[in-house]
Formats: C-alpha cells, sequence, structure tokens
C-alpha cells in the first residue's frame, strides 16, 4: 500500500546517503513515518491471516 511503499522509499533513500557518507539523522517525523509503515504492514499481514488466505496469497 502507498503508506509502506512510502516508508520503503525513505529508506532506500537513508541507505543510499549512508552509502554516499553524508551525515545523517532522521528527524522524529521520518521515525514515526517509518514506524507506521511497519505498524501498517502487520495489521495487513494479521488481516490476511484472520481472513483465511492461503500461504501464497499472504506472500
Amino acid at each position: 500500500d502507498a503508506v509502506t511503499g512510502r516508508g520503503r522509499a525513505a529508506a532506500r533513500v537513508l541507505d543510499s546517503l549512508e552509502i554516499l557518507g553524508a551525515p545523517y539523522a532522521p528527524t522524529t517525523r521520518e521515525l514515526a513515518a517509518r514506524a507506521a509503515g511497519a505498524r501498517a504492514a502487520r495489521w495487513a499481514a494479521l488481516l490476511r491471516v484472520v481472513s483465511g488466505a492461503s500461504p501464497a496469497q499472504r506472500g
């Protein structure tokens, strides 16, 4: 979904900045966005399990 997609994109940007050696400290907002993305992914996985999706559909 859009939330986790944004979180993954942000993580890729952070990784590339670290590779380049740029000094970077994530802001509170970025950390909160990352946590929200992880939380959304966990809820989505839980709902797939509860709804009885097959392992293949769960991803």
